[in-house]
């Protein structure tokens, strides 16, 4: 990038030397033509910066599988999230793991919650009881002692 610099820098330094020794009567054409050949100089590597820059940028999703497990994790985790605040627990005491997830309702078959540290004396009927009415499939409590 600093030839680059450079370079435009000396173009546009002795354009201004050929304008300066160009005669009264050419300096409008001098000028005009200077301009041009300036402007070209400058936008010229344009497209091979804009080519890298894409090349370096990615926007894709992934493949579906990927998108998948995103949204598995992320339906696991907005349910051990809901747990932990309605019952005041730690979230790292809450383990979610939804059985036969299906991502286009965002509903799981089976959704098993285990419960470590402090969190085994947490009502586990209650909280069974919870995610069942969210109605994201029926829930399971199990304790890990």
């Amino acid at each position: 990038m600093g030839e680059y610099l450079l370079s435009i820098t000396t173009l546009a330094i002795s354009f201004d030397l050929l304008e300066i020794m160009s005669a009264e009567r050419y300096k409008a054409l001098t000028r005009a033509a200077v301009s041009l050949i300036l402007i070209m100089a400058i936008i010229t590597p344009l497209p091979s910066l804009i080519g890298k820059i894409q090349g370096d940028l990615d926007f894709s999703m992934g493949d579906s599988i990927e998108g998948e497990d995103i949204r598995l994790a992320s339906f696991e985790e907005g349910i051990r999230g809901y747990i932990a605040s309605e019952f005041d627990l730690l979230r790292e005491e809450v383990e979610v793991e939804a059985i036969n997830f299906n991502s286009n309702v965002m509903k799981a078959e089976k959704i098993l919650i285990t419960l470590t540290g402090r969190a085994v004396l947490a009502n586990y009927k209650s909280i069974e009881k919870a995610v069942n009415q969210l109605g994201l499939g029926v829930a399971e409590v199990k304790i890990e002692i």
